[in-house]
């Protein structure tokens, strides 16, 4: 019996690359492949300190927003986490990603999948439910190219 998570990698390797009506060129495999961790790196560094600055002023806000109506609750706080939790993954597969392992390809993989769980859970927590769309596409996106490079790594 097939492991949930080999399960769901075998559906969408079936929709994503088996069964898509468009498959990216190798050139662009390539390039996506060669340059998409250096891209990662860089915005991790960028973005580490406005994280940071990001939750310390929600943090110092939260009892303002409530007086105006907007509840920052639990949920914020959850999505926050599992924001840290992702870029976190995603820093340790950038060494991986460099060096083409299929291990760093997978903790991609898995950055992609707690990456919707963030936008679902900041979703909620604002209210937002539309978004949540906006997220499954994007996400949808973002698995169609991780499979299509998936071959890449070793």
């Amino acid at each position: 019996m097939a492991k949930p998570s080999e399960s769901l990698d075998k559906t969408f390797n079936d929709l994503f690359v088996k069964n898509a009506p468009y498959q990216l060129p190798a050139n662009a495999k390539e390039a996506i492949v060669k340059w998409s961790p250096w891209i990662t790196l860089i915005l991790l560094i960028l973005f580490a300190p406005a994280l940071l600055a990001i939750f310390t002023i929600g943090t110092l806000t939260a009892g303002v927003a409530g007086a105006v109506g907007v509840n920052v609750g639990p949920l914020y706080y959850l999505a926050f986490i599992v924001l840290l939790v992702q870029l976190v993954v995603m820093a340790i597969s950038i060494p991986k990603l460099m060096k083409r392992q299929y291990g760093g390809w997978q903790l991609v993989y898995y950055s992609a999948l707690i990456g919707f769980v963030y936008a679902v859970l900041n979703s909620l927590a604002y209210g937002a439910v539309f978004s949540i769309l906006t997220a499954a596409i994007s996400t949808a996106i973002e698995l169609y190219i991780l499979f299509q490079i998936r071959s890449y790594y070793n």
